[in-house]
């Protein structure tokens, strides 16, 4: 698995999906199943932004509302681009490029998302895993 910097969030277990998704997300570009594997990626963001958000609601974890909106614009630049992606594949396309920037564009939304919103909202609020309150 590649490591990437990304900073913590106080809580391990969302540390370790921030990382298996940089990893899977940057391995696309090599995969030769990319449209299935792409289709994995998005059932694992989903889940994990399902995960982070359920959080949001059982400590009652305040400023959310963009929060949750980044990541429900995440999800559906997603799902187009597997759709497009789809397409060209079924039609025996060249994908590179298109994975080139699905993954440049990924990577970077993750490591903006990451810093600008989990990392602040989640290290105030917790610490090795435990819920510290505000």
């Amino acid at each position: 698995m590649v490591r990437e910097n990304i900073p913590s969030v106080n809580i391990p277990e969302m540390d370790e999906q921030h990382q298996e998704l940089f990893s899977a997300v940057t391995a696309l570009k090599d995969s030769a199943n990319c449209v299935e594997e792409l289709g994995q990626i998005i059932d694992a963001v989903d889940a994990h932004f399902k995960a982070e958000e359920a959080l949001f609601e059982k400590y009652q974890i305040p400023n959310v509302i963009t929060h949750r909106s980044e990541h429900m614009k995440f999800l559906a630049t997603l799902q187009k681009k597997h759709a497009e992606l789809s397409t060209k594949d079924e039609a025996k396309e060249d994908l590179s490029t298109d994975l080139e920037q699905l993954v440049k564009s990924s990577v970077k939304w993750l490591k903006i998302h990451t810093n600008a919103y989990d990392a602040p909202q989640y290290g105030t609020f917790f610490k090795d895993g435990e819920y510290i309150g505000n």
